[in-house]
């Protein structure tokens, strides 16, 4: 099994998080909730979900127009993002509806029927959603001075 990719997490204030990646390369970013009960400062969680899966989908689809070669001028994808309320506060998510748009000459757009036909199988992240992923969660609590002593900030404000 392979453990190729890293995504740490680290509280900056509120329900505002600073996302860093396993290649530095990655520049880092924030994630919040909407307002409220947010700032809105940063893509929420559903938001990164549905842009995983939408750059996965245009990712491999501009990999495969590659690899045989044909030319597209451009590609644009949109993800909408279905809910569903499971209980008071709660929802899932029902659906994700992907819409991929590439700009090329008629004759490439006829060329690529092949691409079409085979790119999602090569998506990791929408086949892995499709199949179910196990998630497993291990809460690791530490005590407020371990804490300080490790990354030299404050104890975390309440919100």
């Amino acid at each position: 099994m392979s453990r190729e990719h890293a995504t740490h997490l680290t509280h900056e204030r509120d329900l505002r998080f600073r996302i860093r990646f396993s290649d530095p390369r990655t520049p880092e970013l924030v994630s919040d909730y909407r307002t409220p009960p947010g700032e809105g400062a940063g893509p929420d969680p559903i938001d990164l979900l549905a842009a995983s899966v939408g750059s996965c989908m245009a990712l491999t689809l501009m990999t495969c127009t590659r690899k045989a070669h044909l030319e597209l001028a451009g590609l644009e994808a949109q993800v909408e993002v279905e809910t569903v309320s499971i209980g008071p506060g709660r929802s899932r998510i029902e659906a994700l509806h992907v819409r991929l748009e590439p700009a090329a000459d008629s004759d490439t757009l006829r060329r690529m029927d092949r691409c079409v036909e085979i790119f999602e199988s090569f998506c990791t992240v929408a086949h892995s959603l499709r199949r179910g992923i196990d998630v497993r969660v291990e809460v690791a609590p530490r005590t407020v001075a371990e804490h300080d002593t490790r990354n030299g900030r404050q104890p975390l404000s309440q919100s």
